[in-house]
């Protein structure tokens, strides 16, 4: 009885580690020049098709950016082979595409208070 309960024990174990790491995004671990290069690859190049669902993906993908050396961002600044292309390099790509996700944040900090202005 004690063999089967261990048993069952090891295998819940075994299965919640692999549940564990299959919800770990692709950019969890140390990011590399060519996982980020892969990355900005599947980005459109056109604002328009950034959603405000993809905000938090494009964030990551930014922060991995940064984390790069300076060298290997570099590189990416001045790798110019995106799909898209039409001649902007991968680093410009990422600014364009961190530019829409973020032009869905709306600042409401600034009010005025009512009778401020009028139309006149």
């Amino acid at each position: 009885m004690k063999k089967g309960i261990r048993r069952v024990l090891v295998l819940l174990l075994a299965l919640s580690m692999v549940f564990t790491t299959m919800g770990l995004p692709a950019y969890a671990d140390t990011p590399t020049i060519d996982g980020v290069l892969a990355q900005i690859g599947e980005l459109s190049n056109d604002p328009r098709d950034i959603a405000a669902g993809d905000q938090e993906r494009i964030e990551a993908l930014f922060a991995d950016y940064q984390a790069l050396s300076a060298e290997d961002q570099a590189t990416v600044d001045k790798t110019f082979n995106h799909p898209s292309g039409d001649g902007q390099s991968y680093g410009r790509v990422l600014e364009a595409a961190l530019w829409a996700a973020r032009s869905y944040n709306t600042d409401t900090s600034t009010t005025l208070a009512d009778g401020t202005y009028t139309t006149t």
